[in-house]
């Protein structure tokens, strides 16, 4: 569904500032779903119970599939080339073994270590699967899942590093940000959502009130700004313990990271879909996607694998449990401003030139 949302805009809107706005409105959307998720979460389960969180999808589904039904106009874009199009079967399924294996071994690392082979196996068996993928792309398939020569464009290979690093910090972070104000502050779930509000705001107001700079400055300067705001936050927000109050601790950091990350997933987009052509728009929506959900699952067992050895290190040597959880907690955060600086160093690579809107066609033009 994602992918699709994506590409329905980049087909939609061609001129660079209504796709800009458009791009923003996705971006502030989505990234504030998240944390206005958390709080319906909290306010489901204070007021009925644990199930309806799954229930009350149910008929939220039916309102957007007849929504979409209703509004959403059917796009066929031409396909470079003739000779018709066929499922990379082959592709597919090394490429999803390759990454189920691989983040599946990186979750074992805290119980097993890194020399066990509940570790080392899936990750070899991932790192074979992934490199017999590369090699389908490049040799074999006649319509290859991923053209690997869409990496040629810069923009588009910088925005998915930056988009895995920068998801893998925020996914992390509402995770962690949760046990920490419920299993080290003590709020109650609706609290706890309650508390998302100055993120979620932050986030929708930074997608939204980013988009017109867009056109103007190009991705880069933004991607650096808001990067750096949400390390900064991430670093604030990992000092938090048991003593540690919302006005002073935690409000400053959530309006930071929700600010910055909101600007972040707007430019992001841009960069990772300008200047491709019509037919180019579904490729590139879907990579940029997989890549996020890579970022996240990779992210979050990384950094709950270290949470969870700080907390057994700390209370294997005498501390209460909840400051052994506040020193877990704190160093996953750490590991998410972490990776939100590694985001930033990928962002040096987008170009700093803005990107003509006016697709060309093919996938082996380099930004400058």
């Amino acid at each position: 569904m994602a992918p699709a949302t994506l590409t329905v805009l980049g087909t939609t809107f061609t001129e660079p500032a209504a796709r800009a706005r458009a791009f923003g409105w996705w971006s502030a959307v989505s990234g504030a779903a998240g944390a206005i998720g958390v709080l319906a979460g909290g306010v489901i389960i204070e007021w009925f119970s644990w199930r309806w969180i799954f229930l009350v999808n149910v008929p939220i589904g039916i309102v957007l599939l007849a929504t979409v039904r209703w509004v959403v106009p059917e796009t066929r874009p031409r396909r470079a080339g003739a000779g018709g199009s066929g499922l990379d079967v082959p592709g597919a399924v090394t490429v999803t073994l390759g990454l189920m294996a691989a983040v599946y071994g990186v979750s074992q690392y805290a119980t097993h270590g890194w020399g066990s082979p509940r570790v080392f196996g899936p990750l070899l068996a991932g790192a074979l699967l992934l490199a017999a993928f590369l090699m389908i792309q490049a040799r074999f398939a006649r319509h290859p899942l991923v053209p690997l020569g869409i990496f040629r464009n810069r923009s588009v290979a910088a925005a998915n590093l930056v988009a895995f690093f920068g998801i893998a910090a925020l996914f992390s972070t509402f995770y962690f940000f949760t046990l920490v104000l419920q299993q080290v502050l003590g709020y109650s779930p609706l609290r706890t959502g309650l508390s998302y509000l100055p993120l979620s705001v932050g986030m929708a107001l930074g997608g939204w009130g980013i988009a017109p700079l867009v056109p103007r400055t190009g991705p880069r300067p933004i991607l650096l700004g808001g990067l750096t705001l949400a390390a900064g936050a991430l670093f604030w927000l990992s000092a938090a313990d048991a003593g540690s109050s919302y006005l002073t601790d935690v409000l400053g950091p959530c309006v930071l990271l929700g600010s910055g990350m909101g600007a972040v997933l707007n430019a992001t987009t841009n960069a990772a879909t300008a200047g491709l052509a019509p037919h180019q728009a579904g490729l590139a929506s879907g990579l940029l996607n997989t890549t996020r959900q890579l970022g996240s699952a990779v992210g979050l067992v990384t950094l709950a694998g270290l949470s969870a050895a700080r907390i057994d290190a700390r209370t294997g040597a005498g501390a209460s449990l909840a400051d052994a959880r506040a020193a877990g907690y704190g160093l996953a955060l750490t590991g998410a401003a972490v990776f939100a600086v590694a985001g930033l160093v990928a962002a040096l690579f987008v170009p700093v030139r803005k990107q003509s809107s006016t697709p060309r066609g093919d996938t082996e033009k380099v930004a400058a």
